[in-house]
């Protein structure tokens, strides 16, 4: 018969032995779902790595395609007093008046929005109800029993289309037509899913509508090539601030052509001009015409758009909320 000792050590070498297993098969099972999840977050965009553009009162986030604008109201403004069940409505007041401001100075080519369509009732009245319609990002009081509201809209829908040249129209489908044969068979070659440039050595200020030329101007990528549907649901071209996060992302799909941009345009600033050997290798994709009329195009910023540490983002004077006579 065992005594009580053989017995002891037996149940704790069976308890250690099956703690041991247990966390074994845990290690096996956790670390590859936080090697996974720590991946995930080391690949997604941070707010400190994205195309900016700041205002006073506001931002343009171009990676996002949304804009965003702050509001206050306390209960002693300049236009006197508030009473507190107000104040909220009066913080909401100011974002829209600042985001409104804000759309119209997004750059369409040379212009702004205002300098390009302030005299057209039918736009400016859309600008105002896109504001209207943004959402609440953020509200809180301050020390001073103020209210500040943060307000979001996006840049892609119903702004572009109603800022959008009318140039940019609706393509019809291309049929692709692949010529090359082999042996009486059709030979088929790789296939280009979008259009990378890399244009962060030319300091090259985000625009709503850029524009690809070669040297020696034949349009590569613009009005011409861009189908409006694409261009108003996704915008003409996306912007990102590192080739890496570009040739992730889903937009120009697994095998984009990748291009280095050579100079800005001298006086169209939505213009970026490459190589002629560049743009001959976008002209010999057969299916070049149905990525870019899919808008399926990424611009890589340099460090003046890229908001890669506090205060280094673009900034700009936001301008009066006055209409041009």
């Amino acid at each position: 018969m065992p005594n009580h000792l053989s017995i002891h050590i037996f149940r704790k070498k069976y308890i250690v032995n099956s703690l041991t297993a247990l966390f074994f098969v845990l290690v096996t099972i956790v670390q590859p779902a936080y090697a996974e999840k720590k991946k995930e977050t080391h690949s997604r965009k941070t707010p400190e790595n994205q195309c900016m553009t700041m205002f006073e009162n506001g931002c343009i986030n171009w990676s996002e395609g949304l804009i965003t604008a702050t509001g206050r109201a306390g209960p002693d403004e300049d236009g006197g007093p508030i009473s507190p069940e107000s104040i909220p409505g009066a913080a909401k007041a100011d974002a829209i008046r600042n985001l409104v401001t804000i759309f119209k100075t997004v750059k369409i080519g040379k212009k702004t929005v205002r300098e390009k369509l302030a005299f057209d009732d039918a736009v400016m009245a859309g600008i105002e109800k896109t504001a209207s319609d943004a959402s609440v990002a953020r509200q809180y009081y301050t020390s001073d029993t103020a209210m500040v509201i943060k307000l979001k809209a996006p840049i892609r829908g119903g702004f572009l289309q109603l800022v959008l040249p009318d140039e940019i129209r609706e393509i019809p489908r291309v049929k692709q037509i692949e010529k090359d044969t082999e042996g009486g068979k059709i030979k088929k070659a790789v296939e280009h899913t979008g259009l990378v440039i890399d244009a962060r050595a030319l300091d090259f200020e985000p625009v709503l509508n850029p524009a690809v030329f070669s040297e020696k101007g034949d349009q590569i990528y613009g009005s011409l090539f861009i189908s409006r549907e694409y261009a108003v649901q996704f915008g003409v071209a996306k912007y990102l601030c590192t080739m890496e996060e570009a040739l992730e992302d889903r937009r120009t799909g697994p095998n984009p052509i990748v291009l280095k941009g050579l100079r800005k345009g001298q006086e169209n600033r939505n213009v970026l001009i490459i190589k002629n050997a560049d743009a001959q290798k976008v002209e010999k994709a057969a299916e070049r015409h149905t990525f870019l009329k899919k808008c399926a195009v990424i611009i890589v910023l340099g460090e003046k758009s890229c908001c890669r540490s506090a205060g280094s983002c673009r900034s700009v004077p936001q301008e009066p909320q006055a209409e041009a006579p």
